[in-house]
């Protein structure tokens, strides 16, 4: 275990602290919220990029928290600033910024 968290370190968190990352900016679109806590899946797409929470960026540092549980994504046409990593077939949101 050691090991993959030392890797996935290595892929995602210092890519990142080195500004080598993907942004995505604009409104939220194609929003599917979590249809219920025992199936927490959402997604989303932001210029064009496809995003899914819950579960898929556990234990790859990235942000994983659906609406269900206080994630701060909760409908479409929110504007947000992404900052990711493609990793392992699932864009890792390692940073969020939502517009007020």
């Amino acid at each position: 275990m050691l090991i993959q968290d030392i890797q996935v370190w290595h892929d995602l968190v210092e890519p990142y602290r080195r500004g080598r990352y993907l942004t995505a900016e604009g409104p939220v679109e194609d929003f599917v919220p979590a249809a219920s806590k025992r199936n927490p899946r959402e997604s989303f797409t932001v210029d064009g990029v496809p995003f899914v929470l819950g579960g898929e960026a556990e234990g790859f540092y990235g942000y994983d928290r659906t609406s269900l549980f206080g994630g701060a994504i909760t409908e479409n046409g929110m504007s947000v600033r992404i900052c990711y990593i493609p990793y392992n077939g699932i864009n890792v949101i390692l940073r969020l910024d939502v517009e007020n």
